[in-house]
Order: structure tokens, then C-alpha cells, then sequence
């Protein structure tokens, strides 16, 4: 105290300058140490600012990162909300930068796709604008695993019926070298959560089992495992999760075999395949496949059936050689002896 009263007025205004460059210095190498510069330059915030890390064991350099649960089915009331949450890892073995976004999701009539982003679009049953994450980008060092929280909150005035969208993870590099010395446009990875949500209510659940076949659809096959094609057409304005049974009955009507379909989900207006495989190589003649297929939904049951054959044409090939082989050894043999019945 005593030296400060020494000091001049201009050395008092200088040295309260330079601790104020001192201070703000040491504020800007904390914050370099708790976040990092985007590939853009931005400076993002490390993920456990916001959210739960745990960093795991062992070297976790996959080239890759996992997110999981992928799908969620929740019922929630007009008003009312609900949080869950999902894992995020990153085995990348380097640091990286990773973002959330919405998109709205519908069905397909294209058997081959189950669902499809609408990208900017919004969706006939839309959901993007109702999920929450408290942040949206962050950063995730090697070999950490991110809690995040995330809450679908829904309007009060919320008809009944489903609504659905997605969450999608999305990583680019967080390391400025890296990016640097890539010469081309940076790949994006993401993976996306789906959200299939059920507002309470009178619903519009409609949804049958229109054809079943054999994968491919023909008639004849050499030999097993036979898989099996089960179309289901959802007509309503909410997802349904069918589920059912194939059993098989060989050409004496006996039963051979038995297969589960194991609940599947069909979205709104559209189609979807299942397909399952009956796990039996040693197969010959004529099966007949009968489904019977819960429609996800009352007490309905749909039953179609569906029949092939199964011929080894190389073992009849070979079965054919064999008698043929047979046949001309006897004819040789009958035209050169001659049998004589001796009289008693």
C-alpha cells in the first residue's frame, strides 16, 4: 500500500493497465484449455460443459462412433413431455466435433426403405420443432462416452395420433492440422435416433398383412434355408408393430418346421417388408408355408399361405445316373446269359 502511494498518477493508470491485460490474458488460456476451434474456426465448447462424460477404458480407436439407443416409442399427452437419453461415443481415436439436428421422418411405399429423412421439409405428422438438447454442438475428446439428455415436449393443443421425426449425430474434424492437410471437402458421418411418438386419443390404426412370399418370389429352389417375404400395408395415421408366426407342412401334411416374426414397425401410409429365413439345408419335395401375422393393434389376425418345392437337382441328377447305370447293367447281363429252369 505504502509503494502504490509513491507511484504517480501515470504510473498508477499504467500498472492498473497492465493488470487488467494480465487478467483478460489468463481468462482467454482458461477458456483455450475447455474448448476448441471448430473446422470452421468457431470455438466450441467441450461436451462436458454440458452434459455427463465418461471417459472409458482401453484404447478406443475404431475410426468410428457409436450412438445408441437408435429408436425411441413414447406416448405423450397434449402439454405434457418427456426426457430420455442416448449415448454418444466417440472411437475415432482423435478429438472431434459433433453437432445435433431434427428432421421430420415419414413412410415409404418402396419395400427396400423403411423410412425416409424429409431433410428441410416438414413432414405430414412432424415432430423435429417439438425435441430439445441443451446444446446442439460441442466437442468430444478420444474416447469418451456423452449422456445426453433430450426432451420432446408437445403443444397443448396436440391432436391424437403419432408424430415423427429423427435426431441425427453428425461429426466433422475438430482438428484444425487435420483439416488442413485434407485436400478434398470434408466427409460428414451421421447416424440418426429415431422418435415415434403416440398422442393418447381416438386413433386411426389400420393395418394388414397384404402378401406373403418366398425371397425370391418363385417356386422351385435347390435347396434350404428358404426365406420368407411378409408385406404389411399400414392405411391409418399412426405406427402400428405388427408381429407373427410361419409354420411348415411337408407334402404328407406333416409339420417340419416353425419360424417367429418378431414385432416390426410400420409407419403411417405406408409399406413395409419383413423378412425372415427358416434355417433348414436339408430340404426335398413339396412345403407349404402358412403365416399368421398380429396386425399390431385389436384382436385382428391376418393368415395367408404360400407353397414351393425344393429339388436337389443334383443329388436327382445323380439319383437318375445311378438308376440308369442299374438299367443298362441288367439289360447287359439278361441279353448275354441265358437262365435255364432246371426240371425237378
Amino acid at each position: 500500500m505504502l509503494l502504490l502511494k509513491q507511484l504517480s498518477p501515470i504510473q498508477k493508470a499504467a500498472l492498473a493497465a497492465f493488470c487488467c491485460v494480465w487478467l483478460l490474458s489468463a481468462a482467454l488460456t482458461a477458456n483455450a484449455q475447455t474448448s476448441t476451434p471448430s473446422a470452421t474456426g468457431i470455438v466450441l465448447p467441450q461436451a462436458s460443459d454440458f452434459y455427463q462424460v465418461t471417459q472409458l477404458e482401453g484404447e478406443q480407436n475404431f475410426g468410428d462412433f457409436v450412438v445408441g439407443p437408435g429408436k425411441f416409442d413414447l406416448t405423450i399427452a397434449p402439454g405434457e413431455s418427456e426426457t430420455i437419453e442416448i449415448l454418444i461415443t466417440n472411437r475415432t481415436g482423435i478429438e472431434k466435433e459433433f453437432s445435433i439436428t431434427t428432421e421430420d421422418i415419414t413412410g415409404s411405399n418402396d419395400t427396400e426403405t423403411a423410412t425416409v429423412l424429409l431433410g428441410e421439409d416438414e413432414g405430414p405428422y412432424t415432430l423435429r420443432d417439438f425435441i430439445e438438447v441443451a446444446a446442439d454442438r460441442f466437442i468430444i475428446g478420444p474416447g469418451q462416452r456423452v449422456t445426453v439428455p433430450i426432451t420432446v415436449r408437445l403443444p397443448a393443443d396436440a391432436e391424437p395420433g403419432g408424430r415423427y421425426g429423427s435426431l441425427l449425430v453428425q461429426t466433422a474434424s475438430a482438428n484444425l492440422e487435420e483439416v488442413a492437410n485434407t485436400p478434398s471437402a470434408a466427409v460428414v458421418s451421421r447416424i440418426a435416433v429415431l422418435f415415434f411418438v403416440k398422442t393418447p386419443g381416438e386413433l386411426n390404426q389400420e393395418g394388414k398383412l397384404i402378401d406373403f412370399v418366398t425371397v425370391p418370389d418363385q417356386r422351385f429352389f435347390n435347396s434350404g434355408p428358404i426365406t420368407f417375404g411378409l408385406l404389411y400395408e399400414n392405411t391409418g395415421t399412426v405406427h402400428t408393430n405388427p408381429a407373427g408366426e410361419i409354420t411348415i407342412n411337408n407334402m404328407f401334411g406333416q409339420n417340419v418346421g416353425y419360424v417367429e416374426a418378431l414385432p416390426w414397425f410400420s409407419l403411417p401410409q405406408s409399406l413395409r417388408l419383413r423378412e425372415v429365413s427358416w434355417d433348414r439345408t436339408s430340404l426335398l419335395g413339396y412345403y407349404t408355408a402358412e403365416a399368421r401375422v398380429y396386425r399390431g393393434y385389436g384382436k385382428e389376425i391376418d393368415t395367408l399361405t404360400t407353397s414351393f418345392w425344393v429339388i436337389d437337382w443334383r443329388l436327382l441328377a445323380s439319383v437318375t445316373a445311378a438308376l440308369l447305370a442299374l438299367f443298362i447293367i441288367i439289360r447287359f447281363f439278361t441279353k448275354r446269359f441265358t437262365f435255364v429252369r432246371r426240371e425237378p
